[in-house]
């Protein structure tokens, strides 16, 4: 099993950039060299600033099909994406009972409807080549319509494992 750690000339775009996880994730894979289009609801420019000059933040609402299609147009003044970390999350911390319908809405919004609209970076063929690698979305929370697994690359169609995204 062939694992890299380079991601050169990769370019990623990271959901939810502006902190925690999604930042962690933005600065790894830059560190491994790929160009980040690191976006929140307020564009990360610390997270860019970390990063360096091979980085631009972007302000996203993952729950807006606009704000998708912006990104996307944005995004051609560093490459075409290589790989979409749809890291954004929102997560009230209150019972289901105690939810109200637009914190209910929001939750369902940001977690589950942002995967279906984050499609958008995909080309026509979702297998479309990219190098010697195949495209790729990467979904948080195990919610996908692809054949992907999260954080991972897969040579050919037959799931061998070609690259993995975290160390």
């Amino acid at each position: 099993m062939k694992t890299s750690t380079t991601h050169r000339g990769r370019v990623a775009l990271v959901t939810g950039a502006g902190q925690g996880i999604g930042q962690a994730i933005a600065l790894a894979l830059a560190e491994r060299g790929a160009r980040v289009i690191a976006t929140d609801l307020k564009s990360p420019h610390e997270t860019v600033r970390k990063i360096g000059p091979t980085a631009c933040a972007l302000q996203l609402d993952v729950t807006l099909e606009d704000d998708w299609r912006s990104v996307l147009l944005k995004s051609r003044d560093v490459g075409d994406v290589d790989i979409v970390v749809n890291n954004a999350g929102y997560f009230p911390n209150r019972s289901i009972d105690e939810l109200d319908l637009p914190t209910w809405r929001k939750t369902m919004a940001t977690n589950l409807d942002s995967h279906f609209l984050s499609e958008v970076f995909l080309a026509n063929d979702e297998e479309e080549e990219v190098g010697p690698l195949h495209r790729n979305i990467v979904k948080h929370g195990g919610v996908s319509n692809t054949r992907h697994e999260p954080l991972y690359r897969y040579k050919d169609g037959n799931h061998r494992l070609y690259e993995r995204l975290g160390e």
